[in-house]
């Protein structure tokens, strides 16, 4: 009876054990989203898409907070100092965490030591697009001009590196002279300068362009990626102009500062999952042309990784 008495008094020690540390690691307080870019570009749209079920999911509110600045590195590096306890987050481009690193000297960060991936929302292309009372009508067109006219051979980029100076290099290339690359803190103050007409072209994700050519400002003439966008379906893609290699797309993920508990980032992962699911941000994602995709936790660890080999080989191939 004794050694029975023993074995549940152990189970049941053993029970409110694992009660504690479950309840121990519930989010506490307000979760903060940090946006390493401006407001009105489409990572804040789609971080403030995703908040109101992830607020629902993990029982707390989910505050957008917008840190831009220096390519992204203010609001990456505010997350990776931040504590590790479920109240800070970074929803960002793959760019800030993974390219920039790579592209900066003095970054005082790294993607795969500083920060843990936690999900992944979805995936875009790049646009490069022109004013519309500029004189080119499509990217050839753009090229043989820029070859006569030094006055067009600049290019507004939303980030530094990545896809957008693949784009660029593969028309500066063509055009057989270099782009002035005129660096924005993110696509929201770049697209008012393009739209008026204060730089020859801009690259921007594909939501900000299927914004301005609704406005009727801007011309698209390319897209990247391997297939034309189901939303842009008149733009070219740059490889069946003649410039083969743009095809990748970037990343919109989740990352935390390491080391946050396993339970409160599986919670999480799971909640993002849900919130990409949601009608409301699935509807969001069509307008702006965002192909939707959710991993698991583990699933999102190694993607990040296998991304940055992939931008680590192809930056020192570069050189």
């Amino acid at each position: 009876m004794k050694s029975a008495n023993k074995f549940i008094l152990s189970v049941a020690l053993g029970c409110l054990a694992w009660t504690s540390s479950a309840v121990g690691q519930d989010f506490k307080g307000p979760i903060r989203l940090i946006v390493p870019y401006g407001a009105g570009g489409s990572t804040d749209v789609m971080a403030r898409a995703v908040a109101p079920t992830l607020s629902r999911e993990l029982g707390q509110p989910v505050l957008i907070e917008n840190k831009p600045g220096a390519n992204g590195q203010i609001g990456t590096q505010y997350v990776k100092t931040a504590a590790a306890d479920g109240s800070t987050f970074l929803f960002t481009l793959d760019h800030s965490v993974v390219i920039v690193p790579l592209i900066t000297a003095n970054v005082g960060y790294s993607p795969l030591k500083d920060f843990q991936a936690i999900g992944k929302v979805g995936r875009f292309q790049w646009v490069f697009t022109t004013p519309i009372a500029g004189p080119a009508k499509t990217l050839p067109e753009f090229i043989d001009l820029a070859r006569r006219d030094s006055n067009l051979r600049n290019v507004g980029v939303p980030i530094i590196g990545g896809v957008p100076q693949i784009m660029g290099e593969a028309v500066a290339k063509r055009v057989a002279a270099d782009m002035t690359v005129i660096p924005f803190a993110g696509a929201a103050p770049l697209m008012p300068q393009l739209m008026g007409g204060q730089i020859a072209a801009g690259i921007v994700g594909v939501g900000e362009a299927l914004s301005m050519s609704k406005s009727g400002k801007v011309r698209l003439l390319g897209i990247s990626g391997i297939k034309r966008s189901s939303i842009l379906p008149d733009v070219p893609t740059f490889d069946e102009l003649g410039m083969p290699g743009v095809t990748l797309g970037t990343l919109y993920s989740v990352f935390a500062p390491k080391n946050l508990p396993r339970a409160l980032a599986e919670r999480f992962n799971k909640a993002l999952a849900l919130a990409v699911a949601d009608p409301k941000v699935v509807q969001r994602a069509y307008e702006m042309s965002i192909e939707l995709e959710s991993v698991s936790l583990d699933d999102a660890q190694r993607e990040i990784t296998t991304v940055a080999e992939f931008w680590r080989r192809a930056l020192a191939s570069s050189k």
